[in-house]
Formats: C-alpha cells, structure tokens, sequence
C-alpha cells in the first residue's frame, strides 16, 4: 500500500517561565494514499468532452442558420437562439431532474427544439451543396444533442414508487407554505391600499379571524375619562374609618333628559346594549385593571373584537353603572 506524508496544523500551548500562550504546532503525518476513483475519472472525461463537442456543435449550426438567414450581426443574433433555447432546457432539466411528471415536459420541449434545429441545418445543407451536406450537417448538431441525452440517462439516480411519493408530497408542503406566504403579502398589500384610499387606519392584527365589521371612520377619543375604581386612600388621622370611592364630579355630571339634536344621551346607553356584551365587556374591563391597563373604547375592542360604536356604547355603560352603583343593581 502506498503512503503519503502530509503536513497539518495542530492548536496547542507553549509555556515560558511558568506564563502559557496558545500556539500552532506543525506535524507531519503519514497517511495511505487512497485508490484512484475511475468511475469520477471517466465521468469528468466524458462531460469534458461532450461540452467540447457541443461547443463545436453551436458553432456549426450558428454559422450554418446565420447564412441561411442572410448573415450579419443580426443573423448570427438570430441563429444563437436555436443552441440557446435547446441548452436552456437542459438546465431546466436538471432542476426539476426529481419531478418526473415536469421532467417529462421539459424533454418535451428539447426534442421539438432539436428537431427545429435539425430542419433547418437540413434546408441550409439543401441549398447551399446538396442532399449530401444538408445530411452530414444536420448530423452534426443531432450527434451533440444526443449525446447529451445519453449523458443525463446515465448520471440519472433512480428513485423508487414510494420514494417518489414521499418526495412529492414533501414538495406540495413546501409549495403550500411558499403560497400561503405569497397570498399573506398580497393581502397586507391590499389591505395597506384600502385603508390609504379610505383614509383609515389599517386593520388591527389582533382582532379575530373571520370578523367582517370594517372600520371605515378615523379613531375618535373616548367622550368621558376613566372612572377610579380603587378607593381613596384614608388620611393619618382617620385610620379607623375608609372613605368612600372617590369619583370624577365630571362623570356624574347631570344630564338634560330631552335630547339635544344631534347629541346621544348617555344615560340613555346600557339600555341599549346587549347584556351578553355587557358582561363580556365588563370582564374585559376587569381584566385590563388586574393587568395595569387603563381601560378604553380601544381596549374593549381589541379585547372582544367588536367595531368601534357597540365597544364606546360598552364602555359609557360600564362606566354609568360605576358612577351610579344602584343602577346596576337594578
């Protein structure tokens, strides 16, 4: 068996009066010298020589389809085009090598384009010498083309039925995910668009899946505060008796009980609700305080996933009930 020695690079420490540094250490090894791989030998030969062939191949058929169309730069322009489509599905070829059902397609395709290619260099060999070299010509290109089709059958690993029924369903998963992607941009782009031409804010990412209330007004401020829920803290010198809740005079405010036009009446409110939002809201209320949120008109709708009008009609009746404890016992 033959040997090889080889020189490597080893980390390692070196040490000078008791003070350690890193260092690297050259070594030389010997190794077997591994058998000669005659099977990658013989495959870069023949690809070597089947690109060098088809090289020739162009360049035939290029000059040959440009004199046929009447030379010049446009004319060899021109006859590249019947080499470069027929090289192109080569490599469209090797990207879907594992598909065959798109694989059958592409050579579809190269077959026709080689057959156009082949009548032509015919008709040129016709006129210009003949039966003979239209024959010989024509050969010339086929002779490269096939042996590229001789090239990929050989190199071509084959896959068993159910291997390629578990790499096309992988396929399909990753053609769904890269949809699903594609289609989610599409709709934050339109959705984007829409709100640019309404003048709106864009949709709240946070509401459920499925909603169809569309906010077309701007956001508009909530028309009473927030109410104190926690009571007053009590002074130094009335320790043993508690305040009751300190309340916003603003919020208990009286209320002309006609109407002003164009005006809602705001006691007029929880009437008006639904009693299963009203729970709902005042939970959401209860937990936005556990979490140190102020609640609001937003908040609410948010949380329940309602339009803007029904979560501020939620909220003033959440807030009247607070400021009007009998109410809400009534």
């Amino acid at each position: 068996m033959r040997t090889r020695t080889r020189t490597v690079h080893v980390p390692g420490t070196h040490t000078v009066n008791g003070i350690t540094a890193p260092v690297i250490r050259t070594q030389q090894i010997t190794e077997p010298v591994p058998p000669r791989d005659w099977d990658a030998i013989a495959l870069r030969a023949v690809t070597g020589l089947v690109v060098a062939l088809t090289l020739f191949a162009v360049a035939w058929s290029t000059s040959s389809i440009a004199r046929l169309l009447g030379g010049g730069p446009i004319g060899y322009l021109a006859a590249l085009v019947f080499d470069a489509a027929w090289i192109i599905t080569l490599g469209m070829a090797y990207l879907v090598r594992h598909r065959p059902d798109r694989r059958r397609t592409v050579d579809w395709v190269g077959w026709v384009l080689v057959a156009v290619t082949v009548a032509t260099l015919a008709v040129e060999g016709w006129q210009t010498g003949g039966p003979d070299r239209a024959a010989a010509g024509a050969a010339v290109s086929l002779i490269a083309k096939a042996l590229w089709w001789s090239l990929d059958r050989v190199t071509r690993a084959p896959l068993a039925d159910l291997d390629r029924q578990w790499l096309a369903a992988r396929l399909s998963q990753l053609a769904t995910r890269r949809a699903l992607v594609v289609m989610e941009l599409q709709v934050a782009r339109e959705e984007a668009r829409v709100a640019a031409l309404t003048g709106s804010a864009p949709p709240d990412p946070d509401r459920p899946r499925g909603s169809t209330q569309v906010d077309l007004d701007p956001p508009q401020v909530d028309p009473a505060p927030a109410l104190e829920s926690t009571p007053a803290r009590p002074g130094p010198a009335t320790t043993a008796q508690v305040s009751p809740p300190q309340v916003d005079p603003r919020s208990t405010r009286q209320v002309d009980p006609t109407p002003t036009p164009g005006r809602p009446d705001l006691h007029a409110v929880p009437d008006q609700v639904d009693p299963d939002n009203l729970d709902r809201a005042r939970q959401v209320v209860a937990d936005l305080r556990r979490d140190q949120v102020a609640p609001s008109t937003e908040q609410i709708r948010k949380r329940m996933g309602i339009g803007r009008d029904r979560a501020r009609a939620l909220w003033l009746a959440i807030q009247t009930e607070e400021a009007d404890p009998a109410r809400r016992t009534a």
